[in-house]
């Protein structure tokens, strides 16, 4: 006689991987097709192609001491810039990004260092933007969230 030999298993472990492994396929093709994408910079290549330029205008800006003190009044965004020893910094150019909207809106200089911008008065609550301020080569960049 025979001695009786168990079942062999690895037909069905290797049955029950593959099944994991599609079952997962599937997953992750699913959460693909339906989630929104995480990329909030619809223009990341052309900024990460001027990654060292814009880094070089960040020092020159770290360097002068520029520093924004922004705050909104109703969709009215007012940013007053100074220097290192609190002077007006004027002659600057420069925008407010609303990065959910991808709008760019320029800022207007009407006093020495006050920088104004007038939203669209449809946004409401809290809104990601990022502001830029440039001037001789010397470049300032914050992000900021905006209550409106």
């Amino acid at each position: 006689m025979k001695p009786s030999s168990g079942i062999n298993r690895w037909p069905l472990m290797i049955a029950c991987l593959g099944s994991l492994f599609l079952v997962f396929s599937f997953w992750s093709a699913y959460q693909a097709a339906t989630r929104s994408s995480a990329v909030t910079d619809r223009h990341y290549y052309s900024h990460g192609l001027r990654y060292n330029d814009t880094l070089v205008e960040q020092k020159a800006a770290e360097s002068l001491g520029w520093m924004p003190t922004v705050s909104v009044d109703g969709h009215t965004v007012e940013v007053r810039l100074t220097d290192r020893e609190g002077r007006p910094v004027s002659g600057c150019q420069g925008h407010i990004v609303l990065l959910d909207a991808g709008v760019t809106v320029p800022l207007a200089e009407d006093d020495a260092s006050f920088y104004r911008a007038a939203l669209t008065p449809g946004l409401q609550g809290e809104v990601a933007a990022r502001l830029e301020i440039s001037r001789d080569g010397a470049r300032i960049s914050r992000r900021l969230i905006l209550n409106l």
